[in-house]
C-alpha cells in the first residue's frame, strides 16, 4: 500500500512537471497571439503631396475616451497636439503610435508593428498641404497598404491567400 502512494505521488510530480514545461513552452507562443500585429505596405507616389514631405503616423488606442477624440482630430490637429495628447493619456496602452516622415518617390519596406495592447481603434494621420481631415480610420485591419497620392492618400486591407 505505501508503495502505491509513493508512486501516485511521483505521477503527480510528473504531471505537474509536464505542466510546468508545457507553460513555459506555450506561454509566450500565446502571448504573441494575444499582442496584434499589424502589417504596414506603403506606396508614395512620385508626385505625393505636391512634390512635397509627408509626415505620416499609425495611431492607435484602447481607451474609449482617446478614440472618441482622435475621430474628430483632422492630421492638422493631430500633428499639433500630439505630444500633449500623450502626456494627458501617459498609460502606454492608451495612445501608442508610429511616426515617420517621407518624400514623395520614396521607397518603404514592408513593417511590421507588434502592438502593446488590444486597440479599440486604429488611425493613419498624413500631413498634407491640401486642405481635409487627412485621417482613415484602420480599425480591424491586420495588413495595411497606404498610399499616399498627390492631394490625399487611401488604406486599403491587403488580403493575403
Amino acid at each position: 500500500m505505501v508503495m502505491r502512494k509513493r508512486h501516485s505521488l511521483n505521477r503527480r510530480l510528473s504531471i505537474h512537471c509536464g505542466t510546468a514545461v508545457l507553460c513555459a513552452l506555450f506561454v509566450p507562443l500565446l502571448a504573441a497571439c494575444v499582442s496584434p500585429t499589424i502589417r504596414l505596405h506603403t506606396k508614395i507616389l512620385p508626385t505625393a503631396n505636391m512634390n512635397s514631405a509627408i509626415r505620416m503616423d499609425l495611431v492607435f488606442t484602447e481607451n474609449e475616451e482617446t478614440a472618441q477624440i482622435l475621430s474628430g482630430l483632422s492630421a492638422r490637429d493631430w500633428f499639433s497636439k500630439r505630444d500633449q495628447l500623450k502626456r494627458d493619456y501617459p498609460k502606454a496602452a492608451a495612445l501608442e503610435f508610429y511616426s515617420w516622415e517621407v518624400m514623395p518617390g520614396q521607397s518603404l519596406p514592408l513593417q511590421i508593428f507588434r502592438l502593446q495592447g488590444r486597440p479599440l481603434k486604429g488611425y493613419v494621420f498624413a500631413s498634407y498641404e491640401t486642405p481635409g481631415e487627412h485621417r482613415v480610420s484602420i480599425t480591424g485591419i491586420k495588413t495595411l497598404l497606404v498610399t499616399l497620392e498627390n492631394q490625399g492618400f487611401r488604406c486599403d486591407e491587403v488580403t493575403t491567400n
